[in-house]
């Protein structure tokens, strides 16, 4: 057992949008396993649920991803990995005309990156990645989405629906393909290769995309990971009030998992 002093400050969270007004939705069509899919959106979704989602998420339409890989090599039930290869997302409207979004022109992106090779080239570029696991039991989660999926896909996106504006999306198709990694180099292409399939989607509200990108599946054992979106690190010389448990001149006994801070069993029987 250890002695731990707590030291808490407190920070101030933002949303925008309609936080939980309407429910993430599981996509009917897969990411197929020769690594591509063809996505349509609208099978499942109207404009006008399509446009929540995308307000509650910021202007961003965020595509929740089951990663469905093979358990060989460094990659196992735990942490499992693929590469974002290409990904276009194009928005028909009712007046004909359209709006293409594409990873090429930086509108897309994941919460990871690596430098990995595509077969097969020998040289090493940085390329966003999706994270996952297999076989685990999240008790944190609030619903079958969040125990389920494991990272996300982000697309900035204008608005598809806005009758006001006379602004309305009758399509969105998204194609998805996983990069084909040089493999001969063994690792980190070996971890972040495709060599399953097929991987489920969904549509994500805001609290469902916070709770995978937080949670972070597959995240602290897999091969050479680069967050995107690295946590700020607090400097404790800018913080002006602090606030001490129990006290500024006392400890506090704490029993804690045997794997904390990092994610366990949280059976705290350790």
């Amino acid at each position: 057992m250890k002695i731990h002093k707590f030291i808490i400050f407190s920070a101030a969270v933002m949303m925008t949008g309609v936080t939980g007004a309407q429910d993430s939705i599981r996509l009917t069509d897969v990411i197929k396993s020769s690594g591509t899919g063809t996505v349509d959106l609208f099978k499942d979704v109207t404009a006008s649920q399509l446009e929540q989602l995308r307000l509650d998420n910021g202007g961003e339409i965020v595509i929740g991803v089951d990663v469905n890989e093979s358990a060989s090599g460094t990659e196992k039930a735990s942490t499992q990995a693929v590469t974002l290869g290409s990904l276009t997302l194009t928005v028909t409207y009712s007046d004909n005309s359209q709006k293409i979004y594409d990873l090429a022109s930086g509108c897309c992106t994941t919460e990871t990156q690596a430098l990995v090779a595509e077969d097969p080239d020998t040289l090493r570029l940085l390329r966003y990645t999706l994270l996952g696991e297999s076989g685990s039991s999240r008790i944190t989660a609030n619903n079958t989405v969040q125990g389920v999926f494991d990272s996300t896909i982000k697309i900035e996106a204008d608005s598809l629906y806005d009758p006001d504006q006379g602004i309305e999306a009758v399509s969105a198709i998204a194609s998805i393909a996983w990069l084909n990694t040089n493999t001969d180099l063994g690792d980190p292409e070996a971890f972040y290769d495709y060599t399953n399939g097929f991987e489920d989607l969904a549509l994500l509200n805001a609290i469902d995309t916070a709770f995978i990108d937080d949670y972070g599946a597959g995240q602290d054992e897999a091969v050479a990971v680069i967050l995107t979106n690295p946590p700020q690190e607090v400097d404790p010389l800018a913080i002006a009030t602090w606030n001490y448990f129990p006290s500024a001149s006392s400890y506090y006994l704490v029993g804690y998992e045997d794997l904390y801070p990092e994610k366990g069993d949280y059976d705290f029987n350790d």
